[in-house]
């Protein structure tokens, strides 16, 4: 599965719209696919994508010591999962303000996350330095 950098920042804007630190897997997974029936399957792209943030530590299971996602799948390939609470992390917000750059978001989209976080964290540093400058 390629990182879909607009799916990454559609998913962490859902927890920046939040008025509370956290957000549930199934609020999250509602506003993100509002059409969805509860009997429809969950599309990968998101448990990929949920994986792909823990990973990068930008969220985190707010009732769990581990990186635990609530996603899962079991031995005949089915999806199991759970109603977990996800916080976004500092470095969540500091990915999603790297992401809420149009230019740097253009530049670091090939990048692997830890690179793309890495980059445009520097890239947003060097502007502000030049604002601070000017």
């Amino acid at each position: 599965m390629k990182i879909d950098y607009d799916f990454l920042k559609k998913i962490l804007l859902e927890f920046e719209k939040k008025e509370d630190y956290y957000i549930f897997s199934n609020e999250l997974i509602q506003k993100l696919y509002p059409e969805m029936k509860k009997e429809d399957e969950l599309d990968h792209k998101f448990i990929g994508h949920i994986k792909i943030l823990f990973d990068a530590d930008c969220i985190e299971n707010e009732f769990s010591q581990k990186k635990y996602s609530g996603f899962s799948i079991n031995i005949n390939n089915h999806l199991i999962y759970s109603n977990q609470p996800y916080r976004l992390t500092h470095k969540g917000y500091e990915f999603l303000d790297v992401l809420k750059n149009d230019s740097i978001f253009k530049k670091i989209k090939n990048f692997a996350i830890d690179n793309a976080f890495e980059i445009g964290k520097q890239l947003l540093l060097s502007g502000a330095i030049k604002l601070i400058g000017q």
